[in-house]
């Protein structure tokens, strides 16, 4: 397992694995499968190179498995927050500590940022498996979001607002 920020030259592999996540977890990502395969290469080599966002991957064996990114607020008054957005781990590599070690990184690395006072992220209420892991590395639940997606079948999904202070 290695872990580090993703840069523009690793843009294929991001886009493969983004697909991927959004093709196998729709309940996870706001766009559509559909949405998200317009986007080609150049959408994330120009998200990588943003300077207010760093996307982080875990690779097993060069290959990468699993991918984050936080959003810092580029706003002067709002810099002090960051959004944790795009969690993926492929299902194969799950239960094996790489979800843990990639937060605990993230978090580590937000850390460093003097800047930084504060992480959110949002999950669908139902993924308790990833609510678990954000509460044991220090988020706390702020609020209860209903009906935040509306799924193509019609049925909506809530999420959770979660917060961690740096």
């Amino acid at each position: 397992m290695d872990i580090r920020k993703l840069t523009a030259n690793d843009a294929s592999a991001y886009l493969t694995i983004r697909h991927r996540a959004v093709r196998e977890e729709p309940e996870s990502f706001s766009p559509t499968f559909e949405e998200e395969q317009k986007k080609d290469v150049a959408v994330y080599e120009q998200q990588l190179s943003n300077p207010f966002t760093t996307t982080y991957g875990i690779f097993d064996n060069g290959e990468l498995v699993g991918v984050t990114t936080l959003e810092q607020n580029p706003y002067e008054k709002m810099k002090h927050l960051a959004q944790i957005v795009g969690v993926y781990l492929a299902p194969e590599h799950r239960g094996k500590g790489y979800s843990k070690g990639l937060f605990q990184f993230v978090v580590d690395d937000a850390r460093k940022n003097p800047q930084l006072e504060q992480l959110r992220l949002s999950v669908v209420d139902s993924m308790i498996p990833a609510v678990r892991l954000y509460e044991r590395m220090g988020f706390e639940i702020l609020c209860h979001d209903p009906k935040v997606m509306k799924m193509p079948d019609g049925h909506y999904l809530n999420e959770l607002q979660m917060i961690c202070f740096l």
